[in-house]
């Protein structure tokens, strides 16, 4: 998808930040990511430099995206480990934990 249609997208969905799944997980950020395995690197590289996912994906607004949510943020920063899930899935898992 185009960063434009990522932004409107993130921002219908930015409600998600702090729900809980019934796993405990808690979602701590939502991101826009760039699809691109190697601008994905990239990206968490300067997310975990900043902890700021808008300048995170400022060198890539031009390249495909996708949006997910991120938890477990603090073992990203201590292990470079990422946990990240679709915005849908996470939705089903909530409607599902009800």
């Amino acid at each position: 998808m185009k960063f434009l249609d990522a932004v409107k997208l993130a921002n219908k969905n930015t409600y998600l930040i702090g729900k809980s799944l019934d796993n405990g997980d808690i979602v701590d950020d939502l991101l826009i990511i760039p699809i691109n395995e190697k601008e994905l690197s990239l990206f968490f590289m300067y997310y975990r430099q900043t902890l700021c996912p808008q300048k995170a994906i400022e060198p890539f607004i031009n390249s495909a995206v996708e949006i997910v949510l991120l938890f477990k943020r603090d073992y990203l920063l201590h292990s470079n480990t990422f946990t990240i899930m679709s915005v849908d899935k996470v939705k089903q898992k909530l409607r599902n934990n009800k």
